[in-house]
Parts: structure tokens; C-alpha cells; sequence
């Protein structure tokens, strides 16, 4: 079943990543945006599509430009249908995705919106759906992937965030959601709560201000760069707070099962199928509330 071959393989391949990989940066950072872009992987229907969107949506942009994997999520049908922007249609809006991407991908709870924005969002996004299963009783050959349908969006003018979105018909009506999340990703409150969170995930617990301002300065400084999350990666990196921030971080589960495995030289390479290993440290780390 789906449950039991496609989930274990994310979660394996997650781990000997960690441990085995050459690009370990990398692999933070792939980390660090799956946590942004949360999907839940138990869901019914991301069983499959979690695996879709670490492929081709996170790790792909993970040390590249922030725009263009907002812009990937939001296509991602794993995050479409786990935070319901299927059923979101001129006659039925559904505002769940709009506010997440505001509160939780972009702006922060924090931000300067209203649920007057949230309810405009959603109309903007309203035909982003994805294509079904089946067609008149046959499997759809495009089943499950990404679908802009024309017929239920909201043509009509909307106001977001102090700004006249002008509706679009036909194929068009598309770029209107593009244009919104083009505003938000270079937002200033957008750059202020990644930064915190990048800071946060890199450097202390109890995140440096000063730093924190000076990641937020640089991701909007280079917001059209295609290695813009690269830049703030080295920023923080080559900082006074990383150098002196020993023992301002607490390490994850996952993080202090693989760096032991790294730091013993511990096999657990899968060789010839053999997954004992593997999933020896996969279910250390279960008990550690980290599944």
C-alpha cells in the first residue's frame, strides 16, 4: 500500500541524506523550508504528494530564491489539497490556503492584514485546483497534478493589503494570485519573520536582533536574486553571533540521532536492500517525539 512503501521511503531517504550526504548545508536547509512549508504527511492524500512536493518543491529552491519556491508551493497539489485551495471556487471560496500563506509562509500572525485581505486572497486564488483521479469513470491521465481552472475564478476586482488587484479572465486569471505573491514575498514583514526564523534555526534559540536585522536587510536586498536564500545563509554564517553561539542551540531529535551516526561512523547504508540499520535510527528517533 501507499502507507506502507511511499511513506517509509521519504522518511528514509530523509535520514540517509542526513547522514551520508556531501551538501550537508543543503540538507538543513531542506529541513528548514519543510518545517516553513508545512504538510502534514499522514493526510490521506499526501501520502503520495508530500513526496512529490520534497522533489520537486523544497529541495530544489532550498538555497535558492524565495520567491520562486513560494511561487512553487503554492502550484505544489500536495499543499492544495492539504490545506483545501481544491475546493476553492468563484461560487464557494475556501479562505484556509490564503490564510496560511499570509500567516504562516509569508507575513507572519503578525502582519499587517485583515480578514478583509484573507477573504481577497482567496478570491485571487480561486481555480488553482488539481486535476481528479478519474474521468468519466477512467484514470485521468494528469490525475493529482497541477490544474488552473479558468471556470472557477473570481473575475471580478479585488482589494488586498492596500492594493487593486484587477480581475483577469480566461487563462489570465492566473497572474492575479502571481502578482499577490510577488508583493508578499518581497514584503518587509515578509523578510522580518523569515529572517527571525532562519536566525532562530541557525544560530541561538533566543535569536540575535541586531542579526536578525541584518538577514531581513539582506533578503530584500536580494529578492530577485536566483541564490537569495544562499546570500542570507552566508550572511548568518560568516557573523560574530554564529562564531560565538556555541551552546545557544538545542538540537532537534533527528539532528542529535544523525550527527551520532555521523560522529560514530555508523553504517546504515542500505546496502544490498538491507533497511535494518536504517530504520534502527529512524525508530531512535520516533520514541523522541521527531516521527
Amino acid at each position: 500500500s501507499v502507507f506502507n512503501v511511499v511513506i517509509p521511503e521519504l522518511l528514509r531517504a530523509t535520514i540517509l541524506r542526513k547522514v551520508y550526504s556531501k551538501w550537508q548545508l543543503r540538507e538543513v536547509m531542506v529541513d528548514f523550508w519543510t518545517d516553513h512549508f508545512n504538510i502534514y504527511l499522514y493526510d490521506d492524500v499526501q501520502r503520495w504528494g508530500k513526496l512529490v512536493d520534497d522533489r520537486e518543491v523544497i529541495r530544489p529552491h532550498a538555497l535558492g530564491n524565495f520567491h520562486n519556491m513560494l511561487r512553487a508551493s503554492a502550484a505544489s497539489p500536495a499543499m492544495i489539497t492539504y490545506l483545501d485551495n481544491n475546493t476553492n471556487r468563484r461560487q464557494a471560496p475556501n479562505e484556509n490556503y490564503a490564510r496560511e500563506v499570509m500567516e504562516l509562509h509569508t507575513l507572519s500572525v503578525n502582519g499587517p492584514y485583515n480578514q478583509s485581505d484573507v477573504q481577497a486572497l482567496a478570491r485571487c486564488f480561486t481555480g488553482w485546483t488539481v486535476y481528479p483521479m478519474r474521468q468519466a469513470g477512467q484514470p485521468h491521465p494528469q490525475a493529482g497534478q497541477f490544474r488552473f481552472n479558468a471556470a472557477d475564478h473570481d473575475t471580478g476586482n479585488k482589494t488586498l493589503l492596500g492594493r487593486t488587484i484587477i480581475g483577469k479572465t480566461g487563462a489570465a486569471g492566473i497572474q492575479e494570485a502571481e502578482e499577490v505573491l510577488g508583493y508578499l514575498a518581497a514584503h518587509p514583514a515578509t523578510a522580518r519573520f523569515i529572517a527571525t526564523k532562519l536566525v532562530r534555526k541557525l544560530v541561538a534559540d533566543d535569536p540575535p536582533q541586531a542579526l536578525v536585522d541584518r538577514v531581513a536587510d539582506k533578503f530584500l536586498e536580494a529578492a530577485d536574486a536566483p541564490d537569495q536564500i544562499a546570500q542570507l545563509v552566508r550572511l548568518i554564517y560568516t557573523s560574530d553571533e554564529f562564531r560565538q553561539s556555541a551552546g545557544q542551540k538545542t538540537k532537534r531529535p533527528l539532528d542529535f540521532v544523525v550527527a551520532a551516526a555521523r560522529a560514530l561512523g555508523a553504517d546504515i547504508s542500505a546496502a544490498s536492500g538491507q533497511t535494518r540499520g536504517l530504520d534502527n535510527l529512524y525508530n531512535a528517533v520516533r520514541p523522541m517525539g521527531q516521527p
